[in-house]
């Protein structure tokens, strides 16, 4: 499984990749075990907490519904706190994390399933360079969109994920730089941006997850005996990418220091 949901580094705050979850320990929407009520019932209060989402960005909860995609709890991610599996078409929560957090780390998910689902995940046919470039804007396209509708909900007088999001202690520096330029400006696109460039301000957030996504790609390529390819990432990958749930574009560019550690 590690190296499947791996095509497309899709975990949030799991620096290494996530463990997969065990068959025996999800509890999913699809699930049919009668003996995890308390369990199921945490997993939809979850998904009822996520109403003022779907009501605000209909296009995640269509989503979910086109895609056909589960989502599940689980008590045994460890590092992680959630990913997305494209392989599976899952995704799976830590499931003693407060509300708050799931809601905003599912947030964060759904934005990577909708980057798999408008084709913009990267694919071994590039260099791995390329790969882990392409893996890093994904990341920070994910946390700048889900600071724009945390804070949509802030305005709607809904803060907690806002809350959450801004005490993470490996991305309070990116709610701050949202809220800098949101301060500033006024404008949620421009806060945005200024969010996908504080992605990359962090030194360890780019060699985290620049060696997590050359692990897997070589992991990959050693297990299907692949040859090199050297192919870099089409133009107009960053126009594409960086549009906000209701379709608008905000500006993107990677950091001033750039993509690599």
């Amino acid at each position: 499984m590690m190296r499947r949901i791996l095509i497309c580094l899709m975990a949030v705050l799991a620096v290494t990749g996530p463990a997969p979850a065990q068959p025996t320990d999800l509890v999913c929407l699809s699930s049919t075990d009668e003996r995890r009520t308390g369990a199921q019932a945490a997993l939809l209060a979850l998904m009822g907490g996520m109403a003022p989402v779907f009501e605000a960005f209909p296009t995640y909860r269509d989503r979910l519904t086109t895609q056909a995609t589960d989502v599940c709890l689980s008590a045994s991610l460890h590092d992680a706190r959630g990913y997305f599996s494209p392989e599976d078409n899952v995704i799976i929560l830590q499931s003693d994390l407060p509300r708050a957090v799931q809601v905003a780390i599912l947030i964060h998910e759904l934005r990577h399933l909708e980057q798999y689902a408008t084709g913009n995940c990267p694919t071994d046919r590039l260099a791995m360079s390329e790969n882990a470039r392409a893996t890093l804007a994904l990341e920070a396209d994910a946390s700048a969109t889900s600071l724009f509708i945390a804070n949509a909900l802030k305005d709607a007088g809904q803060p907690e994920t806002w809350a959450a999001l801004a005490a993470w202690p490996t991305h309070k520096d990116i709610a701050a730089a949202f809220a800098s330029e949101l301060g500033a400006s006024g404008d949620p696109r421009k806060a945005t941006t200024a969010a996908f460039a504080q992605w990359y301000a962090s030194p360890w957030r780019r060699e985290n997850y620049y060696r997590a996504s050359c692990s897997s790609y070589l992991d990959r390529q050693d297990s299907t005996k692949s040859l090199p390819q050297y192919n870099k990432i089409a133009p107009g990958f960053f126009k594409r990418l960086c549009r906000l749930p209701d379709g608008s574009p905000y500006d993107c560019a990677e950091g001033r220091d750039g993509y690599r550690p």
